[in-house]
Parts: C-alpha cells; structure tokens; sequence
C-alpha cells in the first residue's frame, strides 16, 4: 500500500465537558493509530532532588480551535489545532498509545524548542538547530516503545516536569532559550514509518571458499540477526562475519532486504515549511505579543526520574514526505470560560495534601537504555527563577520537607494472557 500524509483527528467524547475529546489520534492510513492525550498529575517540588514518576490524576479535555474559531483570540485562530485549559503552575504529562501494528517517530516542541534535544523552530537560534541536526543525538521518540513523557530531557537521566505558566513571564523554556514567547505551547511533528515491501522468502549467502549457504528471511530481518542465525547454524562468531552487497559492506542493522540500496537522503520538507512561516511571521510590520491573560505555556520544573528510549532503526526508515505537525495550545481558565461557557476543571491536589496522606509515586523496574538531553543544564527551573525573583519562597521551602513512598512498578516480566470466561469455555471446548 503506497504512503500518504497521516490525518489527524479526535477520539472518546469528555462526558462532563461539552465538544471535548480525550485524545488527539493520527492515522496512518493503513489501518494503524498513533493517540496521544494529557494527563493531570502532581506537581513534584522543585528543590533541587529527582523524584519518581508521580501519580496519574486524570485526563485534560482537548477541543478542536475551529469549533470555536468565532470565540477564541484571532493568534490562537491563527496557529490552529487544540487547545486545552489548564491552571497556571499547574503540571501535565503526555501518553502515547498505538494500534495494530503502526509505529511512528515523534518530535516534542515545547514552544519551537525540541524537548529532548533543543534543537529550536526560531530562526535567530539556527546554531542549536544545527546542532541538534547533526546527527549525533536523538531528537525525537519513537512509539510504540516511548510511552509517556514528563518534561524536558536533562543530561543526567532526568527530565524537568513540565509546568504551565503565563507566556511573558520569563520562566517558559522559549523564552529562557530565545528571549520571548513567540510560539507558545507544545507542537508535534509525526512522522510515520516507511511500509516496506513485503518480503518472505531466501537469500544466497555465499563463502569466500566458494561454499553457498542458503537462508530464510523476511521483511524484518536485520544483517545482525542474520549474522546471529549463521553463527548458530555455522559456528562463525558474529565479529568475524562481514557482508559484502554491491562493494558495500553492510551494517549491522540494515535490513536484509534494503542491503543493496543507497541510503535515501533525509528530507527536510517539514523544517522548510516553518522556516518559510517564521520568515512571514519576521517580515510583519508590528511586533506580535502574546496576552498573557489568557494564554499559558510550559516551563521546566522539578526533576522526575524518567527513561528516554533508545531506537536502533536506520533513519531512511521514517517517511518524512509525510510528516505532519499539530499546535497544542494552552488556555488560562478565565479565557477558557469566557470561550466554553463552561467552567475549568478543578484545581488539582496538591503535592502536600498527597504526601501528608501517604499516597506514591512510582519506580519503574530494570528501565532501559536511555538517551539524554542536550540543553537541559541550560534552563532554569521555575523554582529557580521563583528564587531570583524573590517570590513563592515560602512554597518552595514547605516543599523541601515533603516526603513520598515509591511503589516499584515491574516492566520486565511478561503479563499473563488474560481470558474472559466465554473465551475461556470456548479454548476448552477446542481441545
């Protein structure tokens, strides 16, 4: 089936919020589903600890901006997509799901900035975004495998949660990296996996003493796990293997059936079309400034334990023709009112009522290998700004003397099948 541009829309009705969604779906146009929603948490103390993964406290509600085009203010019209309310100083993080067998690279922009790797969407900082391009470190997630995100990546295996605050402040992740809230929000850029041909069938594999070896593959099947197969079959070390196709040495984790192929150039479409809007949006005459009544956006706070996912995918693998992007927007709850007609959700629990009632965090078992941020040590927290600032220092320090259990979370083990019991008498029956 040939490749197209994914389609974005909204899925699972809010039952208390009228014309919201609890996620936002792309598909694929092959059957396959990429969901990502928003989830209410805890805000962890910012006071210089790392603290494991707090709680899930419910869904945001996300509504579509071109059903409320007549209401909302003309920028937020103007960069489209969703919005959602949210409190100031309240936190969130993002679940991503996937169906069937879709999968996806996802690139997290938190006000243009790159959320693993700062690589940044505002022209006066290309220096980043060259450096973020170069190759040396990953910019993006992939799904399934990256099932949530906290906050912005850090160099030390943690990330910043991420906490809204009004744009104009000073304390949001753009305008600490650029100087100002020019975009505000979060921003994805999808981009869904090449569909590959399908290939079950046998390859030649032939000895520098002549001999030939005939091997089964598919369309899966990479030149390591063809190395591994050939030294269980023929005792051959797997370092003392090299494959040779049309002059080239092949790595390891090419694909048996993309051996021979050169590898395709990586296209930048996507990244020419914001430059190209960012260019218009230089060229206006006046200034644009945010109103930082009614628009929130997000800034680094307290330090949560999470694990990035490496990918060993070779990246002409990703079908960036046909990349899509989305704007997230956040409104303040007044706005939000005046908008919905309908009131804000209520102000979440706080980080002393649930630790003085001994509720946990969590720890996740055995993590895996983990990728880490480039720019992290370059944000302030909210925190610390608060403490330049000379302001919500007597929060900060009754945070200080807080304290959470940990529950360990087991991601290792394999989970049993479950069966209902219909399914149950219809396995017996079989036998």
């Amino acid at each position: 089936m040939a490749s197209s541009t994914p389609k974005v829309g909204l899925k699972y009705a809010f039952n208390s919020f009228p014309d919201a969604f609890q996620r936002i779906v792309v598909n694929n146009n092959r059957g396959g589903n990429l969901e990502i929603d928003f989830h209410r948490t805890i805000r962890v103390p910012d006071d210089g600890s790392s603290y494991q993964l707090p709680p899930d406290l419910g869904n945001f509600p996300i509504f579509s901006v071109d059903d409320y085009a007549e209401k909302l203010p003309v920028e937020v019209v103007r960069k489209g997509g969703v919005f959602v309310p949210i409190r100031q100083r309240e936190a969130l993080w993002i679940r991503f799901y996937t169906s069937g067998s879709a999968r996806f690279a996802v690139k997290v922009f938190v006000g243009g900035i790159n959320a693993v790797s700062g690589e940044s969407k505002h022209l006066e900082t290309e220096p980043m975004q060259q450096k973020a391009e170069s190759g040396k470190n990953q910019d993006y997630l992939v799904v399934p495998g990256q099932r949530w995100l906290d906050g912005i990546v850090r160099s030390n295996g943690t990330v910043m949660q991420f906490v809204a605050v009004p744009t104009g402040s000073g304390y949001s992740v753009e305008a600490q990296m650029t100087g100002v809230d020019k975009i505000a929000g979060l921003q994805f850029e999808i981009i869904p996996f090449l569909v590959l041909p399908h290939f079950d069938g046998y390859i030649y594999v032939k000895y520098l003493t002549g001999k030939i070896l005939t091997v089964h593959v598919n369309s899966e099947m990479t030149i390591g796990a063809l190395k591994n197969h050939i030294m269980d079959k023929e005792s051959i070390a797997t370092d003392h293997q090299r494959f040779i196709f049309g002059g080239k040495v092949l790595r390891d984790r090419v694909l048996t059936i993309r051996g021979g192929c050169e590898n395709s150039k990586v296209s930048s479409w996507k990244r020419k079309q914001m430059a190209k809007e960012n260019k218009r949006l230089a060229a206006e005459k006046e200034k644009e400034e945010y109103d930082e009544k009614y628009e929130l956006t997000l800034a680094p706070g307290g330090s949560i334990h999470q694990a990035i996912r490496k990918y060993i995918f070779e990246k002409d693998r990703y079908d960036e023709k046909n990349a899509i992007m989305f704007n997230v927007q956040f409104l303040a709850p007044k706005t939000f009112q005046l908008v919905t007609g309908t009131p804000p959700p209520p102000t979440p629990v706080s980080a002393d009522t649930y630790a003085e009632h001994g509720y946990p965090f969590f720890e996740m078992y055995n993590e895996p290998k983990v990728i880490t941020g480039t720019f992290g040590e370059l944000l302030k927290s909210a925190g610390d700004i608060d403490k330049e600032k000379n302001v919500n220092l007597e929060v900060h320090q009754r945070e200080k003397s807080l304290h959470f259990r940990s529950v360990k979370l087991n991601e290792v083990d394999e989970i049993s099948h479950f069966y209902t019991r219909v399914a149950l008498e219809k396995k017996d029956t079989q036998k």
